[in-house]
């Protein structure tokens, strides 16, 4: 074998050598990404496997963050402690007109001070049919209408169905009781030798809207307009649909409780303006680097949750004990069974995505680092 032909032997050596260890190399890769998939691969199965497991530790998790502290239940009883005196303080007998022309007065004051032309003044301002109590015959049957009843037997005075038939009353010169019934009203005094039939009343209304393009505008201004002189006054506005289903009921609680349209919204106003106050304090202690923005939401939740179940809790107890329903805080509790159910569903919904991208995040895993082949 001469130099030539064994050169050449050694060089097709080399690169079989050289080609040999780059299998080896990328077979050593091969085997490495391998076992990173396969390690991967059993990891998820194990999560699968304990996924019960891992979802029931997430919600322990959740509680843990959302536990409230000393400080959170602090604010509880703040919460607390202002809701209470505020059914207290505010009770449904309060802060009233005394008679119905101490309303009327101070809506006049209103539209003087708005310089209302006097023809509009004179239309807003004129008794409303629905307020007529004397009949024209008195040898008929009694219409059950009198200064006593009327706010709570006739549907002008309706927080919301007086809204159409109040207006409606007032385009026909009409009264509407709670039973459907309607009479004419002439000279302020009720025509009770004669009914009519909610279509004729209809029909009549929508024959004055047509005559006059402001005569509805104007009809649900005076309708306003009384509804505010109204509000405020001692026997106040019925609850809303209660003396459509029973007006003796509508009566006890107007006369006797002061339980009306005002003592409710009153309540209910001065029942949210207080969570939002608390949650606004509340917010103000938030520490972005400890705590995502969504479990404190939830902390602050539970507190205005569960101030306004105790004060809800205590006021009916209170007025179950004495038997002052006055005192009873309807708005209130409109609000606390409001917030149950939303802020109980919000919870919930936080709850559920805090254990889905947990479960989900463990499923998921590092990205894994593959070698190039």
């Amino acid at each position: 074998m001469d130099i030539c032909e064994f050169l050449a032997i050694d060089k097709l050596h080399e690169e079989s050598n050289k080609r040999a260890r780059e299998v080896n190399k990328k077979d050593t890769i091969f085997q490495k990404n391998q076992n990173i998939i396969i390690n991967e691969t059993e990891r998820v199965e194990w999560v699968a496997r304990n996924a019960r497991h891992i979802m029931d530790d997430l919600e322990e998790q959740f509680k843990r963050s959302t536990k409230l502290n000393s400080l959170d239940i602090t604010f509880i009883f703040l919460a607390t402690a202002l809701q209470c005196a505020r059914q207290y303080i505010f009770s449904n007998e309060k802060f009233r007109f005394i008679e119905a022309s101490e309303g009327d007065n101070a809506v006049k004051k209103v539209f003087e001070t708005a310089r209302v032309p006097k023809k509009w003044q004179d239309i807003l301002l004129a008794p409303v049919p629905y307020d007529a109590v004397a009949r024209e015959y008195r040898d008929l049957e009694s219409t059950g209408i009198s200064a006593y009843t009327h706010r709570y037997r006739t549907l002008g005075h309706d927080p919301i169905l007086g809204w159409v038939f109040g207006s409606l009353n007032i385009l026909t010169d009409s009264l509407t009781k709670t039973n459907f019934m309607s009479y004419r009203v002439k000279g302020g005094k009720i025509q009770n030798n004669e009914t009519l039939l909610p279509s004729t009343l209809f029909n009549e209304g929508i024959e004055q809207c047509q005559a006059d393009n402001l005569n509805l505008p104007v009809a649900v201004m005076r309708q306003a307009v009384h509804f505010g002189t109204d509000y405020f006054t001692k026997h106040g506005l019925p609850v809303p649909f209660v003396a459509t289903l029973n007006d003796s009921l509508a009566k006890d609680l107007t006369t006797r409780f002061n339980i009306d349209a005002y003592s409710i919204t009153r309540g209910m106003g001065l029942s949210v303006l207080i969570n939002m106050l608390v949650a606004i304090i509340h917010k103000l202690f938030y520490k972005p680097n400890e705590m995502n923005p969504s479990l404190y939401e939830v902390k602050t939740r539970k507190i205005i949750l569960y101030s306004n179940v105790l004060a809800s809790g205590s006021n009916v107890i209170y007025c179950a004990i004495s038997k002052d329903l006055r005192k009873f805080d309807l708005g209130g509790l409109l609000v606390t069974l409001y917030r149950l159910f939303g802020d109980i569903k919000f919870i919930r919904q936080i709850k559920q995505e805090f254990i889905v991208s947990g479960l989900l995040e463990q499923i998921r895993g590092q990205e894994l680092s593959l070698a190039e082949v």
